[in-house]
């Protein structure tokens, strides 16, 4: 009784560490770095992912939604045999994605080690499932009511177990009937314009090539879907009519006669050509124009991930030539002719970045990442379509390797000497 109390207590202290959005800070200042914003997101996030109270308890108590359907997970390689006529197939193979070209002494540095590796990524499939459930703006499926497919189909790593803590939260607000052949684009970070650009439009380009959009009745997404979303899906000639915008905040799940979806890439894996393809042809055409540009993407006004001595920064890059761009404000086609016009990018990890898609190969490419906020996506898609990559991890402090976590709103502070001899070895390389 007593492990259950203390099980209990640390979960709600972990609830409580644990910011609810990045504009309502929880420590003690309105800066998102220092030992003690380090340490207490490393406390909280062990004890929200579970680390303290498994050491509390071997087995953490059921919650009554538990019980709720869909009760069982299931994975892919599963659906054939679930008895309700849902299949899958291959639309693009399984591939090796090359390890990272890192410079020194980015490639010495023990908290990119995990960057440096190749990866396997795996085959993209289409799924089709007679009367499967799409669990609202999530864009999580079941082949039924009592079951949810839990592999390849987010933009990111989600536990099995938040999947189904998601599903049944949008089950209890009712399954709603759809008749015909439904296309679901929704996904987790759907508003997200690098989730969408890399990730999710990949998707709308293989049911594109597979089924096409003409053979489908609607197509989920969520309401609050952003203009850039509108702007890819029209150039694969998707009719604003097919269009089912269903409610990006408290929806319910759908049965739909027919279902189609496919797998969805993660971070690690972006940069496949047969998404680039279709987004550069869109929006770039064969512009032959020589880039020339130097550009900093600034995240001025951004309410995380800020650079706490910007304006130092952005001194030194003006001092070498560079302009302070913010894409903030601009259309997709003009996001891709700035990127595409520029010969250097240095920028902090954020959405913008995605903006890399557009750049010609060769381009010469400096991201700045905070070092608790660890993410290898633009190096792999920069490495995937052969851009000259470079990074700059932050001065601010940051925990060992061993205990780093993903701390989503960190700030960054740049040690400016580092930059000016990265821009200067770079763009004289």
């Amino acid at each position: 009784m007593r492990r259950r109390h203390l099980l209990i207590r640390a979960r709600r202290v972990a609830a409580n560490f644990v910011p609810r959005a990045a504009h309502q800070p929880w420590h003690p200042t309105s800066r998102r770095d220092g030992w003690l914003y380090v340490w207490h997101m490393v406390i909280a996030q062990s004890i929200r992912s579970g680390r303290v109270a498994k050491a509390l308890s071997h087995r953490l108590p059921r919650r009554d939604r538990a019980s709720l359907p869909p009760a069982s997970p299931m994975y892919l390689d599963d659906l054939p045999g679930a008895g309700t006529g849902a299949e899958h197939r291959a639309l693009q193979p399984a591939r090796d994605a090359a390890a990272p070209r890192l410079r020194e002494p980015a490639a010495s540095d023990p908290y990119l080690a995990k960057w440096k590796v190749s990866l396997r990524v795996p085959d993209q499939q289409l799924l089709s499932l007679p009367n499967g459930i799409v669990y609202g703006a999530t864009g999580l499926i079941g082949p039924d009511a009592e079951h949810l497919v839990v592999d390849s189909l987010t933009t990111w790593r989600v536990p099995a177990g938040l999947q189904l803590d998601e599903a049944r939260r949008t089950q209890s607000r009712g399954i709603e009937q759809l008749e015909g052949t439904t296309a679901s684009l929704s996904m987790f970070g759907f508003a997200n314009y690098a989730h969408w650009m890399l990730q999710g439009f990949g998707r709308a380009v293989l049911i594109h090539r597979s089924v096409g959009f003409q053979a489908v009745d609607r197509i989920l997404l969520p309401d609050d879907a952003p203009d850039f979303v509108y702007e890819t899906l029209s150039t694969l000639g998707v009719a604003d009519d097919q269009l089912y915008r269903i409610p990006a905040a408290a929806s319910p799940a759908y049965r739909c006669e027919r279902l189609l979806t496919t797998t969805l890439l993660d971070n690690d894996h972006v940069g496949a050509q047969w998404i680039v393809e279709p987004l550069r042809d869109a929006f770039l055409g064969n512009d032959p124009s020589k880039p020339d540009r130097l550009l900093y993407v600034t995240r001025e006004g951004a309410l995380i991930r800020r650079v706490l001595n910007e304006a130092e920064v952005a001194r030194e890059l003006q001092a070498r030539g560079f302009e302070v761009v913010t894409m903030d404000g601009r259309s997709l086609s003009e996001q891709a002719a700035l990127t595409a016009s520029a010969r250097c990018v240095v920028g902090v990890h954020g959405a913008a970045l995605a903006n890399l898609v557009f750049a010609r190969p060769g381009t010469k490419v400096l991201e700045l990442v905070p070092r608790n906020t660890l993410n290898a996506m633009y190096c792999r898609l920069a490495t995937a379509i052969d851009l000259d990559y470079d990074v700059l991890l932050g001065a601010e402090p940051a925990p060992p390797p061993r205990f780093s976590r993903f701390m989503m709103d960190a700030d960054m502070i740049v040690n400016v000497g580092e930059l000016v001899d990265r821009i200067d070895r770079l763009l004289a390389s």
